[in-house]
Protein backbone atom coordinates (compact mmCIF):
# COMPACT_ATOMS: atom_id res chain seq x y z
CA UNK A 1 0.00 0.00 0.00
CA UNK A 2 2.62 2.52 0.92
CA UNK A 3 5.36 3.56 -1.39
CA UNK A 4 7.58 6.34 -2.54
CA UNK A 5 6.49 9.41 -4.36
CA UNK A 6 6.15 9.58 -8.09
CA UNK A 7 4.81 7.23 -10.70
CA UNK A 8 5.07 3.49 -10.21
CA UNK A 9 6.63 1.35 -12.90
CA UNK A 10 4.07 -1.44 -12.58
CA UNK A 11 0.88 -2.49 -10.80
CA UNK A 12 0.29 -6.05 -9.60
CA UNK A 13 -3.42 -6.80 -10.06
CA UNK A 14 -5.92 -9.59 -10.44
CA UNK A 15 -7.70 -10.11 -13.76
CA UNK A 16 -10.73 -7.98 -12.93
CA UNK A 17 -12.38 -6.30 -15.92
CA UNK A 18 -11.29 -2.93 -14.55
CA UNK A 19 -7.69 -3.79 -15.38
CA UNK A 20 -7.88 -6.07 -18.42
CA UNK A 21 -10.36 -6.85 -21.18
CA UNK A 22 -11.75 -10.29 -20.36
CA UNK A 23 -13.83 -10.58 -23.54
CA UNK A 24 -12.17 -13.45 -25.44
CA UNK A 25 -13.74 -12.61 -28.84
CA UNK A 26 -12.50 -8.99 -28.60
CA UNK A 27 -8.98 -10.18 -27.77
CA UNK A 28 -9.05 -12.76 -30.59
CA UNK A 29 -10.29 -10.17 -33.12
CA UNK A 30 -7.39 -7.88 -32.22
CA UNK A 31 -4.92 -10.75 -32.49
CA UNK A 32 -6.28 -11.84 -35.89
CA UNK A 33 -6.10 -8.24 -37.15
CA UNK A 34 -2.51 -7.91 -35.91
CA UNK A 35 -3.45 -5.24 -33.40
CA UNK A 36 -2.38 -5.09 -29.75
CA UNK A 37 -4.77 -6.52 -27.19
CA UNK A 38 -7.67 -4.18 -26.35
CA UNK A 39 -7.31 -2.05 -23.23
CA UNK A 40 -9.79 -0.90 -20.62
CA UNK A 41 -9.95 2.81 -19.80
CA UNK A 42 -7.76 2.09 -16.78
CA UNK A 43 -5.36 0.15 -19.01
CA UNK A 44 -5.15 3.10 -21.44
CA UNK A 45 -4.44 5.47 -18.56
CA UNK A 46 -1.67 3.21 -17.28
CA UNK A 47 -0.24 2.89 -20.79
CA UNK A 48 -0.19 6.70 -21.10
CA UNK A 49 1.72 6.91 -17.81
CA UNK A 50 4.06 4.11 -18.84
CA UNK A 51 2.89 1.86 -15.99
CA UNK A 52 2.89 -1.87 -16.74
CA UNK A 53 -0.03 -3.97 -15.54
CA UNK A 54 1.12 -7.34 -14.18
CA UNK A 55 -1.64 -9.90 -13.81
CA UNK A 56 -1.49 -12.32 -10.90
CA UNK A 57 -1.50 -15.82 -12.42
CA UNK A 58 -0.81 -18.20 -9.51
CA UNK A 59 -3.33 -18.91 -6.73
CA UNK A 60 -0.81 -17.54 -4.20
CA UNK A 61 -0.42 -14.30 -6.14
CA UNK A 62 -4.17 -13.94 -6.62
CA UNK A 63 -4.65 -14.52 -2.91
CA UNK A 64 -2.17 -11.78 -2.06
CA UNK A 65 -4.06 -9.28 -4.22
CA UNK A 66 -7.46 -10.45 -2.95
CA UNK A 67 -6.43 -10.34 0.73
CA UNK A 68 -5.49 -6.68 0.49
CA UNK A 69 -8.65 -5.81 -1.47
CA UNK A 70 -10.85 -7.85 0.87
CA UNK A 71 -9.36 -6.23 3.94
CA UNK A 72 -9.90 -2.77 2.56
CA UNK A 73 -13.42 -3.48 1.32
CA UNK A 74 -14.47 -5.16 4.56
CA UNK A 75 -12.51 -3.40 7.30
CA UNK A 76 -12.65 0.14 5.91
CA UNK A 77 -16.46 0.08 5.67
CA UNK A 78 -16.72 -1.13 9.28
CA UNK A 79 -14.21 1.47 10.50
CA UNK A 80 -16.12 4.25 8.75
CA UNK A 81 -19.35 3.11 10.42
CA UNK A 82 -17.72 2.84 13.86
CA UNK A 83 -16.32 6.38 13.46
CA UNK A 84 -19.75 7.72 12.48
CA UNK A 85 -18.51 8.92 9.10
CA UNK A 86 -21.38 9.98 6.84
CA UNK A 87 -19.88 12.39 4.29
CA UNK A 88 -17.37 11.99 1.50
CA UNK A 89 -15.16 14.77 2.90
CA UNK A 90 -15.06 13.12 6.33
CA UNK A 91 -14.37 9.72 4.72
CA UNK A 92 -11.43 11.14 2.73
CA UNK A 93 -9.96 12.71 5.87
CA UNK A 94 -10.44 9.44 7.78
CA UNK A 95 -8.88 7.43 4.96
CA UNK A 96 -5.50 9.11 5.44
CA UNK A 97 -5.36 7.99 9.08
CA UNK A 98 -6.75 4.54 8.25
CA UNK A 99 -4.12 3.90 5.55
CA UNK A 100 -1.33 5.14 7.81
CA UNK A 101 -2.40 2.64 10.49
CA UNK A 102 -2.96 -0.13 7.92
CA UNK A 103 0.49 0.38 6.41
CA UNK A 104 2.12 0.53 9.84
CA UNK A 105 0.61 -2.84 10.78
CA UNK A 106 0.88 -4.77 7.53
CA UNK A 107 3.58 -3.33 5.28
CA UNK A 108 6.89 -5.07 4.79
CA UNK A 109 10.15 -3.18 4.40
CA UNK A 110 11.45 -3.24 0.82
CA UNK A 111 14.37 -5.48 -0.07
CA UNK A 112 16.18 -2.32 -1.18
CA UNK A 113 15.83 1.22 0.10
CA UNK A 114 16.29 2.63 -3.38
CA UNK A 115 13.23 4.51 -4.63
CA UNK A 116 12.52 3.30 -8.17
CA UNK A 117 9.44 5.45 -8.79
CA UNK A 118 9.64 7.63 -11.87
CA UNK A 119 8.74 11.29 -11.99
CA UNK A 120 5.11 11.89 -12.89
CA UNK A 121 4.87 12.97 -16.53
CA UNK A 122 3.82 16.61 -16.88
CA UNK A 123 1.50 15.88 -19.80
Amino acid sequence: MSGGTGCRRALYVDFDSIYVVNDAPAREACQEAGRPEPLTQFGRAMQTLGVAIIGAHSPQAKGRVERANGTLQDRLVKELKLAGITTLAAANAFLEKFLEDYNERFSQPPASGINVHRHVPRA
